[in-house]
């Protein structure tokens, strides 16, 4: 099929704009340092635009919606200190998005799982524009002897994949996301133990809240039942064991999830220059709840937030001598609802 001039046109100009207008952020640093104390203050500002052609979905789009366009402006302080045994990270952002879609794909701003308050101030909102000023980190880290001790807000990582990442439970970056060099944190209390060599043990408490949808005639949001009132079924308690075994890094973990109990196992090496990457996790569901959704410019049906289910991700990659990397990962999702699109929905929008 050959194509008109216009098109080779847009090509080229999409092309041009992808490779030379790749969002660089503005930084700026200041570090102090003496024998026992340091401390760093720095800031960043970044904007992302990105611009989708739709496929036909009226439940996700609308009727005859063929692309849609969405821009995010974000402004992070930081401050990251340490003191002797005593380290600790002030993080405050500013966000402000604008897309031009309908607002199906949810606002999730201060309804995050594992928080137990959302930290995050909403400036102003309409149908097209959120702005927002919040906490993403505040905690405080011990470091004994034996053991390191973690309070208060902070990033967690439990993940080795790239796109999907079924171990992480703790705020996973989507696998469509640009921005991977800075990841908000939960509430949490975090205790780390070294064990052996290359082992160690990591348990975490992390308290949080329940997700709920609410619909509009034209809008699903994302809120946070109050926290005493959910606190059980929206907090962690994990616990995780890893390792390092002739160069494979191994991890296994345990214990109460957002909606139910996680039994989960990972692994990560190389053989022959070919990263070879994996990680599988199983949920038993508590407290199933079935919701009447009622999407826009669909019928009203039903669907099971959460299910017993398996996730699956395996992935490989490989860096060539002339700084070529591909990276490949394919995942079984056991919630997904092939034949049923709002459960699918549902569950996506709950994290």
């Amino acid at each position: 099929m050959a194509l008109s001039r216009t098109s080779v046109f847009k090509t080229g100009l999409f092309i041009i704009l992808f490779g030379g207008l790749l969002p660089v952020p503005a930084r700026g640093y200041y570090d102090y340092e003496t024998d026992r104390t340091h401390l760093e203050l720095g800031g960043s500002l970044r904007t992302v635009a990105i611009r989708t052609h739709n496929y036909s979905a009226p439940l996700l789009f609308g009727y005859d919606n063929h692309s849609d366009g969405q821009t995010q402006t974000t402004l992070r302080l930081t401050a990251d200190g340490e003191y002797d045994f005593i380290s600790g990270n002030l993080h405050l952002v500013g966000s402000q998005q604008h897309t031009s879609g309908p607002q199906i794909t949810g606002d999730t701003s201060g309804a995050v799982r594992y928080r137990s308050a959302s930290g995050r101030n909403i400036l102003s909102r309409d149908q097209d524009t959120l702005a927002s000023l919040g906490i993403d980190r505040l905690n405080l880290k011990f470091a004994f002897s034996d053991f390191d001790l973690t309070v208060g807000r902070q990033a967690i990582n439990f993940s080795k994949p790239w796109f999907w990442n079924p171990l992480d439970i703790f705020l996973a970056f989507d696998p469509a996301a640009i921005d991977r060099d800075y990841k908000p944190g939960v509430d949490a209390v975090r205790l780390d133990i070294p064990i052996g060599f290359a082992g160690s043990l990591g348990i975490v408490a992390a308290p949080g809240r329940e997700l709920v949808l609410r619909q509009r005639r034209q809008t699903t949001t994302v809120r946070a039942e109050k926290f005493r009132d959910s606190r059980w079924y929206g907090s962690a308690l994990l616990a995780r064991y890893a390792t390092n075994f002739h160069d494979w890094d191994l991890a296994v973990q345990f214990g109460k999830v957002y909606g139910g109990m996680q039994l989960g196992f990972g692994f990560a090496g190389e053989i022959k220059g070919v990263g070879l990457r994996g990680e599988a996790a199983l949920l038993e569901a508590r407290n199933r709840r079935t919701l009447f959704f009622e999407a826009p410019l669909a019928p009203i049906t039903t669907a099971d937030i959460t299910e017993d289910h398996l996730s699956l991700v395996v992935g490989a990659d490989y860096r060539f001598d002339n700084s070529l990397y591909l990276n490949l990962e394919y995942l079984y999702n056991g919630a997904a609802e092939p034949d049923n699109y709002a459960a699918g929905l549902a569950r996506q929008l709950l994290g």
